[in-house]
């Protein structure tokens, strides 16, 4: 009775309504088709809409009898075998209607016979044929492996990430270009991109990254693979602090003079080491107290600084020009070495001299001066002499220097 009922008004209705749910009957049934076709893409989150369509073409194949498994779908791990080997690539077996196809390039390593995973990096063209990536599926793999560890990969900046609605930075977008990551694309966010880094210097660089997150099947058509610079530099930093050794020379390059204190007259200033850690110079590590860094020295100079300390807790350098001059000097004496002293001041027991231009100051004690016409050599301040190193500790201090040994 409910059935004639709805039908009284117009007898046909009944016949139209059926007619049209078997010309479009996974439209009907499912309702995505029209709404996939009107949506605006804008409104979908990255990759959304692929995946929904994806997702549709599924479901119409199963409603009209199609075995799923003819077809290949994009970003699908598949496990197959490889039986012949042309000029262009692979023919794999991977167990369904039409054997995959894997380019040369992306196939290398692979034997016939050989029983391998692949990532199908185009689902089935019209005649069923999938192409597949063998390399792909390793790197991957090795990406999947990596998430949250300490292993640092390099890869190359090729563009900025900009937002959809607002156009502005959100990142950077990076891209492998050797080994079995060759192709594969990932996300920097900003947030991840290391100090002293601006997005736009980036681009076209390589830098080193660790992986976040890495969902080969997810996100826009090349997955969804998020990366860290920051969190590779910090790696990086930790490495180099546990290679630095106090006492060592090295060479860097002046980045900027900066006041270490409020109340400074003299600067002090940054070095970039060749490590990539930055160290200060402090103005009082200058050979001698009437130094100035910033009239000594332009920003991009090379000098050679020694290591005077290593803070690991706070991740601190501190340089000396001081100190290295000491350790050049070291190197260039031992006891009974002749060497030129500049007089520094007189003392009850004798002078204080430099020797290698005020890197190291040591004592001509009143014992080792000479005797002339009954009374010991004097000498006032700035006078150049030449004494003989008696002694001195191995770090450089406690020098006994003497004239009357020259005889």
């Amino acid at each position: 009775m409910s059935q004639n009922k709805k039908y009284a008004g117009n007898p046909t209705d009944k016949n139209k309504s059926s007619n049209a749910n078997s010309a479009t009957p996974y439209k009907r049934k499912y309702g995505l088709a029209k709404f996939l076709e009107e949506v605006d893409p804008f409104f979908f989150n990255e990759g959304e809409l692929e995946k929904a369509t994806a997702e549709h073409e599924r479901l119409a194949q199963l409603f009209e009898g199609t075995p799923v498994l003819t077809e290949s779908f994009r970003k699908e791990f598949i496990h197959g075998t490889v039986v012949s080997q042309t000029k262009e690539g692979y023919y794999v077996n991977i167990g369904r209607k039409y054997d995959a196809f894997v380019p040369l390039a992306q196939g290398q390593g692979l034997t016939v016979q050989q029983q391998a995973e692949f990532y199908v990096t185009a689902g089935s063209d019209k005649e069923g044929i999938a192409t597949l990536s063998f390399s792909a599926a390793k790197g991957w793999r090795q990406l999947e492996a990596a998430q949250g560890t300490d292993t640092i990969f390099t890869a190359r900046v090729f563009a900025e990430a900009m937002k959809r609605r607002t156009q502005k930075s959100s990142g950077l977008r990076i891209e492998f270009d050797n080994g079995d990551l060759k192709g594969i694309r990932g996300f920097i966010p900003n947030a991840e991109i290391g100090r002293n880094n601006r997005s736009k210097d980036l681009i076209g660089q390589t830098i080193e990254v660790t992986v976040i997150t890495a969902e080969p099947q997810q996100g826009s058509e090349f997955g969804n693979l998020v990366l860290s610079n920051k969190e590779a530099q910090a790696i990086s930093d930790r490495t180099a602090f546990d290679s630095m050794e106090e006492g060592t020379i090295v060479a860097g390059n002046i980045m900027t003079f900066i006041k270490a204190a409020e109340r400074d007259t003299k600067y002090s200033a940054l070095i970039r080491l060749p490590n990539g850690l930055v160290g200060m110079l402090h103005r009082s590590e200058t050979v001698t107290a009437q130094d100035d860094l910033a009239s000594m020295f332009k920003e991009g100079d090379q000098i050679s600084v020694a290591v005077r300390s290593v803070d690991h807790d706070r991740q601190r350098v501190g340089l000396s020009l001081k100190l290295a001059a000491q350790i050049n000097c070291l190197n260039t004496i031992a006891p009974n070495t002749v060497v030129e002293a500049k007089i520094l001041r007189k003392v009850v027991y004798g002078y204080f001299a430099s020797i290698g231009s005020g890197a190291m100051e040591g004592l001509i004690h009143e014992s080792d001066l000479n005797l002339i016409d009954g009374r010991l050599e004097a000498f006032k301040p700035g006078d150049s002499t030449t004494v003989v190193v008696i002694s001195y500790n191995p770090d450089g201090s406690r020098l006994a220097l003497g004239r009357k040994q020259l005889a």
